[in-house]
C-alpha cells in the first residue's frame, strides 16, 4: 500500500514539473475548439498528450490528433507552441516541452492546401 502511494506522489510531482506556461497574443484553434488569446498551461495529462488551459476562463482542451514528433534540429525555444496561421485563423499544431515534440501534420495540411499562404507562428513557454 506505501508503495503504491509514494508512485503516485512521485507520478504527481513528475507532471507537475513539466507543467508549462505562457501568453497567446492571439485566439486561436486546439483540437477544433476556440481559444481566446491569453495566459495558458500546457498540461501533461498521459504520455505524449496535453491539455492547454485558458487561465481566466478555465476553458481547458485535451489536445487530440497530436503524433510523436521527429527529433530535428531547431532554432526555436526549447519549449514551445507552434501554431500555423492562414484564412483568418491560427491552428495550434506542435508543442515542444521539456525535449518531447507533438505535432498535428493533418490539421497542417488542410491549412496550406487552401488559397492563402500559411504563416507559422511559434509562442516560447517556460
Amino acid at each position: 500500500m506505501t508503495k503504491a502511494i509514494v508512485t503516485m506522489m512521485m507520478a504527481a510531482v513528475a507532471m507537475q514539473a513539466e507543467t508549462m506556461v505562457t501568453k497567446i497574443e492571439f485566439p486561436f484553434v486546439a483540437s477544433g475548439v476556440p481559444m481566446p488569446a491569453g495566459d495558458y498551461k500546457v498540461l501533461p495529462v498521459a504520455n505524449y498528450k496535453y491539455s492547454i488551459r485558458h487561465e481566466a476562463t478555465g476553458k481547458r482542451v485535451v489536445l487530440m490528433g497530436f503524433e510523436v514528433a521527429a527529433d530535428r534540429s531547431r532554432t526555436k525555444p526549447e519549449s514551445h507552441l507552434g501554431f500555423a496561421c492562414a484564412a483568418g485563423k491560427c491552428v495550434l499544431t506542435q508543442v515542444w516541452a521539456g525535449g518531447r515534440g507533438m505535432e498535428n501534420q493533418k490539421v497542417r495540411r488542410e491549412l496550406e492546401s487552401g488559397v492563402e499562404a500559411v504563416q507559422v507562428a511559434t509562442v516560447a513557454m517556460r
